[in-house]
C-alpha cells in the first residue's frame, strides 16, 4: 500500500503542478509508474478546469471565462504535454534524420514549426469551447483531460524508448501498463465519457484514438521509438480530437 501510494502521489506530481512534495517525496522509481495514474491524474486536471470555468463563468462574459480556464489549467499543468506537442513538431518538422529529430526536441528553446503549432492548437480549443453547448462545457473539459492521458500512455507499451534513460529528462524509464492496468484505466475513460455522454461517445473515444497507432507507426520510422514529448503531443492531439469528435456527434 505505501508503494501504492508513493506511486500515486508520484504520478500527480507528474501530471499536476499540485505541491505533494510538501507533504510526501516519492523516489525516483516512482515516477517510472506513473502511467497508471493518468486517467486520475485527468479526472483532477479535469475537475479543475471545470471548476475554474463554473466560477469564472458566475462573474464574467463567456469568451473570456473560456481563455481564462484554459490559461489556469495550463498553468496547473505546468504546460507539460503543450511543451511536448511543441517539441514533437519541430523536432519532426525541421529534423531530417534519427539524431537532428532528437536534438531538436531535447533543446529548449521553440522554433518557427512549435510556435505556429501552439497557436493553432490553442485556436482550436477555444473554437471548440466556444462553439459547443455551454452547458455541456464542465463534461467536455473532464472528459478530455481523462481521455488525451488515457491514450497517450499507451504509446510506451507499443513502442521502446527512443533515447538512452540517462539522456531522458526525468532520468528513469516509463514502466508500460501491465495488463489490468490497462483494464482498468479503460474502465475509468470507458465510465468517465459514458456517465457524462453516453454511449454515442464511444465513437468519439474510437476516433481519438486513431492518432496512436499512426503516430507509433509514423515514429518508429523516423526515430525507432517513443520520447516523453511524443507522448505529450499523443495526449494533447487525443484531446483536441476528442474535442472535435464530440463537437460532431452532440
Amino acid at each position: 500500500m505505501k508503494t501504492f501510494l508513493l506511486n500515486l502521489a508520484a504520478g500527480i506530481s507528474f501530471f499536476t503542478r499540485l505541491p505533494l512534495h510538501r507533504l510526501v517525496i516519492p523516489p525516483k522509481e516512482s515516477f517510472s509508474r506513473v502511467l497508471p495514474f493518468a486517467t486520475i491524474a485527468g479526472w483532477i486536471v479535469g475537475l479543475f478546469a471545470a471548476g475554474c470555468w463554473w466560477l469564472l463563468s458566475m462573474v464574467l462574459p463567456f469568451e473570456v471565462c473560456i481563455l481564462l480556464t484554459i490559461t489556469a489549467t495550463v498553468i496547473f499543468t505546468g504546460a507539460l504535454h503543450e511543451d511536448g506537442f511543441a517539441d514533437f513538431v519541430d523536432g519532426f518538422g525541421g529534423g531530417y534524420t534519427r539524431e537532428r529529430i532528437l536534438a531538436i526536441m531535447k533543446d529548449s528553446q521553440i522554433g518557427t514549426y512549435g510556435v505556429i503549432s501552439l497557436i493553432l492548437l490553442f485556436a482550436v480549443r477555444v473554437g471548440v469551447l466556444t462553439d459547443i453547448d455551454e452547458n455541456k462545457i464542465p463534461a467536455l473539459l473532464i472528459t478530455g483531460a481523462v481521455v488525451g492521458r488515457y491514450i497517450g500512455v499507451f504509446l510506451p507499451s507499443l513502442l521502446p524508448y527512443a533515447r538512452t534513460i540517462e539522456a531522458s529528462k526525468i532520468q528513469v524509464g516509463l514502466t508500460p501498463l501491465t495488463p489490468l492496468q490497462a483494464t482498468v484505466a479503460t474502465f475509468i475513460a470507458v465510465g468517465t465519457i459514458c456517465y457524462f455522454f453516453g454511449a454515442a461517445s464511444l465513437i468519439a473515444l474510437a476516433i481519438a484514438s486513431i492518432p496512436l497507432p499512426i503516430t507509433a507507426i509514423y515514429i518508429k520510422q523516423k526515430i525507432g521509438g517513443y520520447t516523453g514529448d511524443c507522448c505529450g503531443m499523443l495526449i494533447t492531439l487525443s484531446e483536441i480530437v476528442w474535442y472535435i469528435a464530440i463537437l460532431a456527434i452532440y
